[in-house]
């Protein structure tokens, strides 16, 4: 196939439609900050060169928003959203590159802004986002690698590769993807020159600074992993796996990126595209053949999929040579995309989207435990009761301090066992006791700095309460309206007379997946 003109006007149009979707939940009253968005902006004002659970490039990007814009989700959003408009705009590119007409540029825009995933991780601020646009930039440079462009772009691809890996943790399997890929493919004649050398100097060079951090902190990072893996992340069959990745990616753009992956496989896009393929295959079978649940972690092969099935769809429209056709093969990407949008955006209220939900009969919890459960998906349910919940510790801490002596109202810390807990009283609160966690990167930024003689403490038990202070009391019984269930019914107690130095046992304490 030949590259035909890149269509951008009506690839951005898609785009723009896509960012104004994303943003929707910024706008709309009835759904709240997300948990992890707490979090990153509690890492944005502890800037470092890593954290616990992920590397230090994203917080220190929201750092700068929250500097010049504020922290407010129009702003706190406003950057994946357009991470998001990015994404579209290079699927239509590639699928020009890939030689797809401009109804297969459009069609594969809109597949995109479709992808269930991407519905979700555009429109709330982690680190999702930015990964998503910078593995989609580096395959992108590996296909113009195949095309025979200047070898000089192994730099720019171990810029972006560094830059990936200082965003999340998990970029390390795409360069390993990529190292594998081009070694079964003609793109291993290049490891007899400098460059693929120069590019993993430079990508070595751009995470040293996380590296660094990791082992001044004795590789914690493995242990988020190792518990993540353990008591949080689904395990499935592999058979389920590639159900949830196929459900995840829209059940109607299979037959698209399907095709585009044999495209790709067979080298038919300008006799190039086997090492993008075979990246995309590898990263596909390692996700199935390990059990791995969660859509997030290759959600970004497939746009590229979908640019090259874009390909397969402009050949066979130019067969059949009927709109009916086209008509048809776009309405059966759309429409399934259409019916899920619900689910994973919040353009409907909470009441009909779990109504919606429970129509569908789908299953998308994507972290185990009965605490995850909830008539809305997970990344629904953590947008409500926030304000509530700070309003109850409030209220708690109004109370505590009648009961209090006067050098124990003085020191009084609060303790939640989550980072978005803790991450919501500081952002809503006003008036209240510093805020500790032992949840994730929180842990780091304790102890107090005095001996605990008294606490108000959220989500933990009382038996667990027990075995650390003589005096629990139950002040108040935090309710969420479609919360997942462990934010549901949260207590929260004052607590006093320790029977340990709490700052000496931290690090026993803490809570890391």
């Amino acid at each position: 196939m030949n590259e035909v003109e890149f269509k951008w006007r009506p690839v951005l149009f898609v785009a723009a439609l896509g960012f104004v979707l994303h943003l929707t939940s910024a706008v709309a009253g009835h759904y709240g900050y997300f948990i992890d968005e707490f979090y990153y902006l509690a890492c944005a004002r502890h800037l470092a060169w890593g954290y616990i659970d992920h590397p230090p490039l994203a917080p220190a990007v929201l750092a700068l928003v929250s500097e010049t814009l504020g922290t407010s989700k129009l702003a706190v959003r406003l950057l994946p959203a357009l991470c998001g408009v990015a994404v579209v705009l290079l699927t239509g590119r590639l699928a020009s590159r890939f030689g797809a007409s401009a109804g297969g540029q459009i069609l594969a825009a809109v597949g995109t802004t479709l992808i269930p995933t991407l519905l979700v991780l555009f429109g709330v601020f982690t680190t999702n986002a930015f990964d998503i646009l910078l593995w989609i930039v580096a395959l992108s440079l590996l296909f113009e690698l195949e095309m025979g462009r200047t070898p000089r772009i192994w730099i720019v691809l171990g810029l972006v590769l560094g830059l990936a890996q200082m965003t999340k943790h998990t970029a390390f399997t795409l360069a390993l993807a990529m190292a594998l890929a081009t070694v079964v493919t003609p793109l291993r004649r290049h490891y007899r020159t400098r460059w693929p050398w120069l590019g993993a100097g430079v990508a070595l060079l751009v995470v040293m600074p996380n590296i660094v951090w990791e082992v001044h902190h004795d590789w914690i990072t493995l242990e988020f992993a190792r518990n993540a893996t353990l008591n949080k992340n689904l395990s499935l069959a592999p058979g389920q796996v590639l159900l949830r990745q196929v459900l995840f990616g829209n059940p109607g753009s299979l037959p698209m990126w399907l095709g585009g992956l044999v495209l790709l496989l067979s080298g038919k896009t300008h006799g190039a595209g086997r090492a993008v393929g075979f990246t995309c295959l590898l990263l596909l079978a390692a996700a199935v053949s390990t059990g791995q649940a969660r859509p997030d972690r290759i959600v970004a092969i497939f746009p590229v999929l979908l640019a090259a099935g874009a390909c397969l769809w402009t050949k066979l429209a130019h067969v059949k040579r009927g709109r009916a056709y086209q008509a048809l093969a776009a309405a059966v990407v759309v429409l399934p995309g259409l019916a899920l949008l619900p689910l994973f955006a919040p353009v409907l209220s909470a009441e009909v989207t779990s109504a919606w939900g429970a129509t569908l009969g789908l299953e998308v919890q994507i972290e185990r435990g009965p605490g995850k459960v909830a008539s809305l998906p997970q990344w629904l349910a953590d947008r409500f009761g926030w304000p509530e919940y700070t309003n109850d510790v409030t209220r708690a801490v109004e109370q505590a301090r009648d009961r209090l002596t006067e050098r124990q109202q003085k020191d009084l810390v609060i303790i939640t066992n989550s980072y978005g807990h803790a991450g919501a009283l500081e952002l809503f609160g006003r008036g209240l006791p510093p805020v500790y966690s032992t949840h994730n990167n929180y842990v780091l930024w304790g102890p107090p700095d005095h001996e605990v003689d008294a606490a108000i403490i959220t989500g933990e038990d009382a038996e667990s309460l027990g075995e650390l202070f003589g005096h629990i009391e139950l002040l108040a019984v935090h309710g969420c309206d479609y919360c997942t269930a462990w934010r549901d019914r949260m207590p929260i107690w004052l607590v006093s007379n320790p029977r340990m130095d709490l700052s000496a046992h931290w690090m026993d304490l803490r809570h890391i997946e």
